[in-house]
C-alpha cells in the first residue's frame, strides 16, 4: 500500500549512478550530473493534482513559459513548504493556481508513484 512516507517519494532512486556533481543549484531545485545522467532534483517534496469536476471534466492552468515563448496547459502542481503534508501542499497549490479551495484533504486520493519527468530521481505525490 502506498503511503506518504513511501521511500520512492522522499529520496532519489538512482543512488548507483556515481559520481554525483551538482551542476546548478537555486532555492527550488538543483541539477546534478549522476555519472553522465543529468537529473533535476527539487529541494522539497512535489505535489501534483489531477482535479476532476463532476466526474467528467479536468482542471488545467494556463502558464506562459518564456523558455519556449508559449503558453502551456498544465496540471496544478508545486512544492511543499515547511511542516506541510503532501495533501496540504496539493490543496494550497490548487488554490494558488486556480482559486479553487478544498478544505477537506480527505477527498484527495493519492495515486501510485508515477514518473512525471525521466530527469527526476524523486517521484511526486500525485492526487
Amino acid at each position: 500500500m502506498l503511503t506518504s512516507k513511501d521511500k520512492r517519494l522522499i529520496s532519489p532512486q538512482c543512488s548507483s549512478l556515481q559520481p554525483v556533481h551538482t551542476v546548478h543549484e537555486n532555492p527550488w531545485f538543483c541539477v546534478r550530473n549522476r555519472g553522465g545522467y543529468y537529473t533535476v532534483e527539487y529541494n522539497q517534496p512535489q505535489a501534483l493534482l489531477l482535479p476532476i469536476v463532476d466526474h467528467s471534466q479536468f482542471v488545467f492552468v494556463k502558464v506562459y513559459r518564456p523558455v519556449i515563448a508559449d503558453v502551456t496547459l498544465e496540471l496544478p502542481a508545486g512544492g511543499s513548504v515547511e511542516n506541510e503534508s503532501p495533501a496540504q501542499a496539493a490543496a494550497r497549490e490548487l488554490q494558488e493556481e486556480t482559486g479553487i479551495e478544498i478544505r477537506d484533504t480527505e477527498r484527495f486520493e493519492m495515486l501510485p508513484p508515477l514518473v512525471i519527468t525521466p530527469r527526476s530521481p524523486c517521484l511526486a505525490y500525485i492526487f
